[in-house]
């Protein structure tokens, strides 16, 4: 008796398949989406700077860590470790609402790819 919703949320869940999985794409792809979104009212030129350095700034840190997937000193079992959290934790998130501020607990983690990235091209040998 306990297993029969969780086995009608199943069904449902394969038998709409395609429907959910392009859901999930799209919900992993709204919480990586840099930080383009406007506040409430119009705002004040200190706003705008402060949203256009912020969005500058995720993206730089996002293609910093997705470099770090292109050079093959970087490709170990401590990046691979780091990706599987920021994948997992993407994961979570596609299965359930979707807000900006969500992805701010791993983002510390893309930092640290990102470093990574950054050090490696300083101190390429």
């Amino acid at each position: 008796m306990l297993l029969r919703p969780l086995l009608d949320g199943s069904v449902l869940i394969f038998s709409t398949g395609s429907f959910m999985l392009n859901l999930a794409l799209k919900k992993a792809a709204y919480f990586w989406l840099p930080p383009f979104h406007e506040g409430k009212g119009q705002p004040s030129k200190a706003e705008t700077v402060a949203r256009v350095i912020w969005a500058i700034q995720f993206i730089v840190l996002i293609g910093a860590a997705i470099g770090c997937l292109f050079i093959a000193r970087l490709r170990n079992r401590e990046t691979t470790l780091l990706w599987l959290a920021i994948m997992g934790y993407t994961a979570v998130h596609m299965l359930f609402y979707v807000i900006f501020r969500y992805r701010e607990p791993i983002m510390p983690l893309v930092c640290v790819l990102a470093a990574l990235t950054f050090e490696s091209l300083v101190h390429y040998d």
